[in-house]
């Protein structure tokens, strides 16, 4: 005797794209202004939440000069941890890039929000 299996619904996502959970809109606000002051160079930047956690997210384009791939260096190897550290969050893994255009990346750092 074969019993149907009962239909279950999934549960309901959570919506992409929201503010820190702790809906802390003026933490994430002042570091962007400090992580824009610091890299003009990342465009868009944005801290968000979704189902992967949260993050910092940001387009590097084209490098223009020398002193561009310096800052993107510096950005990359500890610039951008230590600002967010100074706002309270710590990077949970390495930079993530990815390529979007010929040498133009989507960078996301996954970040966590410290609890001292």
């Amino acid at each position: 005797m074969v019993v149907p299996a009962a239909r279950v619904s999934p549960a309901p996502r959570l919506p992409r794209g929201r503010t820190t959970p702790t809906g802390n809109v003026s933490r994430s606000a002042a570091t962007l202004v400090h992580v824009q002051q610091a890299y003009p160079l990342l465009r868009d930047a944005a801290i968000s939440c979704d189902d992967d956690g949260c993050a910092l997210t940001g387009l590097i384009l084209p490098p223009t000069d020398q002193a561009y791939l310096d800052q993107r260096q510096e950005m990359l190897l500890g610039g951008l941890a230590a600002i967010l550290a100074t706002h309270g969050y710590q990077t949970s893994a390495p930079v993530h890039l990815d390529e979007v255009e010929s040498n133009t990346f989507r960078l996301r750092v996954h970040i966590l929000q410290r609890s001292d």
